[in-house]
């Protein structure tokens, strides 16, 4: 647990607050409704028996609780900053799914995630798209009611 907590919670937090230094408006209009997205997402994915996280031990929805909080609201915060930077193109949706679905792949290598019932990296990467796909109409939503500028 504590492995997750540094490489899902602790180092996203201070690799987007002190290297991107990312608007604290972005941070605290995208993560919130990020972590809901994943939560969902994960939820759905634990519930049906697709997806286990380490330590199998505890309940699963809280071992996963570092990346819902952290590592994904993280990585979606940088998303929506490079988009409000340098526009939208649905690469930078695909770039992310791609890197997000390469550090779960890493992980499933090393035995901190299993997959069941015929779970693959593909359907991870599916779901990834769908999340960041969620978190960008949310941008959208605030940028049309000029919460974000």
């Amino acid at each position: 647990m504590v492995f997750n907590i540094f490489t899902s919670f602790l180092l996203p937090w201070i690799v987007v607050i002190f290297i991107f230094k990312i608007d604290l408006k972005i941070i605290l209009l995208i993560a919130p409704l990020a972590s809901i997205v994943t939560h969902i997402l994960n939820t759905i994915t634990i519930a049906y028996g697709f997806v286990a996280v380490a330590p199998y031990s505890l309940e699963t929805n809280f071992a996963s609780i570092p990346m819902v909080l952290g590592i994904i609201p993280a990585i979606s915060t940088v998303l929506i900053h490079l988009i409000r930077k340098h526009g939208f193109d649905i690469g930078w949706i695909i770039i992310f799914a791609c890197s997000t679905a390469l550090f779960e792949w890493l992980l499933l290598s090393l035995g901190f995630v299993k997959y069941h019932n015929g779970w693959t990296i593909i359907w991870t990467f599916i779901v990834y798209i769908i999340g960041y796909y969620m978190v960008y109409g949310y941008y959208k939503i605030l940028n049309r009611l000029q919460y974000i500028h």
